[in-house]
């Protein structure tokens, strides 16, 4: 991914609006340009990840975002946790996780699993 940061312009600024919105910080309208709202939000969801507030969007940046652009992440079961806990804290459902970990039959600590956000992959605005 490209750098990005205020005054920079094209789909870079659009997919990084996207991936802060998802994420719950939105800037606003999703737009082509990186503007003083992306800005605020870029820092906002800096400051909230531990990275550089420095309202440059870089690799600590996407790395932190890409599961918001991706639709995903993928976690390590915990001690007593269960399908249904783990929907709960990633605001998913539990159909959604079985879906997405077809061979997986026990959920016990360390399994690593897929765990599908409550979004559209694919932006319907």
């Amino acid at each position: 991914m490209k750098t990005l940061r205020i005054g920079d312009s094209g789909i870079g600024a659009q997919y990084l609006s996207l991936g802060l919105r998802r994420a719950g910080f939105s800037p606003g309208e999703i737009k082509t340009t990186f503007d003083e709202n992306l800005h605020n939000a870029l820092v906002a969801f800096q400051n909230n990840t531990g990275i550089t507030a420095d309202g440059i969007a870089g690799e600590m940046t996407y790395r932190n975002l890409m599961p918001y652009l991706k639709g995903y992440t993928v976690v390590s079961v915990k001690k007593n946790s269960s399908v249904q806990s783990i929907a709960k804290e990633y605001s998913t459902t539990e159909n959604a996780i079985l879906r997405a970990n077809p061979t997986t039959e026990t959920y016990l600590p360390g399994t690593q699993i897929i765990v599908p956000f409550g979004f559209d992959v694919v932006s319907t605005e």
